[in-house]
């Protein structure tokens, strides 16, 4: 099968990309409640669903990728979800260099946050509301920031 675009499930460890990825692809994957159930990278495939202008022109359409039915184009795509990151991954912190390898050749990240605040910077249990969910933003940002810059200045 053809995909449209290749996307990346990061985050810290322990909030809930795998289960996203196994909702989003049907996929088995092992989902357990604690860091690092995730070290190879899970890879499936999904679809977007969006409405297709089929129905607005009264024509069926024919899509290079995915089909249509009903008005609706279903695009396929490529899920990585990716083992957690942590801060002073894109300096080698555990196994953090493999981990944004994974997401080299994705066209884009999906981010997922634990909003309730109830894993710490390492993906470990604490109380609801004792961690502040915007930290993981600003440090995943500065994680691929980092990795790609250096991916840059090494060649």
């Amino acid at each position: 099968m053809n995909y449209y675009m290749k996307i990346g499930v990061v985050g810290k460890p322990n909030v809930g990309k795998s289960t996203f990825f196994a909702a989003s692809t049907l996929k088995k994957v092992d989902i357990q409640n604690f860091p690092f159930t995730t070290i190879d990278a899970n890879i499936g495939s999904g679809f977007i669903r969006i409405k297709c202008v089929c129905k607005e022109l009264n024509k069926q359409c024919n899509p290079r990728y995915g089909f249509c039915t009903n008005g609706f184009r279903y695009i396929p795509i490529e899920l990585v979800d990716v083992a957690g990151l942590v801060p002073g991954a894109s300096q080698g912190k555990g196994m953090g260099n493999q981990f944004l390898n994974d997401l080299i050749f994705c066209d884009c990240l999906i981010h997922i946050i634990d909003i309730s605040g109830s894993t710490n910077e390492k993906g470990e249990i604490v109380e609801i509301n004792s961690y502040d969910p915007k930290k993981d933003i600003e440090f995943l940002e500065n994680e691929i920031d980092q990795s790609i810059s250096r991916a840059i200045v090494k060649y």
